[in-house]
């Protein structure tokens, strides 16, 4: 039994890949169509249509239970649409805000972006 214990020990993974959240997900799914509908920055998602936007209003709000849900989902969309320059401008609004879980993932997507 000890050795059974060891050898988990030393194959359990630290670094374990956390499963994707429903809402992370439902991100993920968001993007997928918008990049089928040519929207590929944040500057295309808000020039877009009424219809464009409609439609997209009423994917995220079925997706969503609750308005943190939705606003979860509208960061993450805007994190991932935007360009560098737009995320250092979205970095000094949520440094002043102090929220600053947001400001860790906001520059993560900087560096992914940079390299």
């Amino acid at each position: 039994m000890k050795y059974l214990s060891t050898f988990k020990s030393l194959f359990k993974s630290k670094n374990k890949i956390k499963p994707k959240t429903e809402l992370e997900e439902n991100v993920d799914n968001i993007l997928q169509f918008l990049k089928d509908n040519n929207i590929l920055t944040w500057t295309d998602f808000k020039k877009g249509d009424k219809l464009d936007k409609w439609a997209l209003d009423n994917i995220i709000k079925s997706s969503c239970k609750s308005k943190s849900d939705i606003k979860f989902l509208e960061f993450h969309l805007r994190l991932k649409l935007s360009n560098i320059n737009e995320l250092n401008k979205l970095l000094n609004f949520y440094l002043s805000e102090e929220e600053y879980e947001r400001c860790e993932d906001i520059k993560n997507e900087i560096l992914n972006k940079s390299i």
